[in-house]
């Protein structure tokens, strides 16, 4: 099974709380920001940090999402009518999704040519399948 957490721009703590051993006083200034993040997940249902990173927000969540759709999932969408192939094709196509995020989510280390195939690849099964994400 893997992790529901994998990543920790998905937090509302995120890159808060930093300061460690003899300067730990000064987190306190994080409290309050902290405070603001979880009333703005409340009012508008996602984190703040999708405004200025929302290709990787958007790659973190759909990384966890699809992972839970994987391993968690109560139903499977009908493909071709046999329900054990049908749910064998869903898992290979959550598998592809999956596979695409995380070669997207190295943008910064893997050359233009395969993260946008990647990309391409990703956003095409995820429009044929869009209905189909659901639990």
């Amino acid at each position: 099974m893997k992790s529901r957490r994998n990543t920790e721009l998905c937090k509302a703590s995120f890159n808060l709380f930093t300061y460690k051993r003899r300067y730990f006083y000064k987190n306190i200034k994080d409290i309050s920001i902290l405070v603001k993040r979880i009333i703005f997940v409340l009012k508008y249902g996602y984190y703040p940090q999708a405004k200025w990173e929302t290709f990787t927000y958007f790659i973190d969540m759909y990384i966890e999402i699809l992972t839970s759709y994987r391993y968690e999932r109560l139903g499977t969408p009908v493909i071709t009518g046999d329900t054990e192939k049908d749910e064998k094709d869903f898992n290979l196509v959550l598998d592809e999704m999956l596979d695409c995020l995380q070669i997207m989510k190295k943008y910064d280390s893997i050359d233009y040519v395969t993260l946008n195939n990647a990309k391409d690849r990703f956003f095409k099964l995820f429009s044929k399948y869009f209905y189909d994400l659901w639990d």
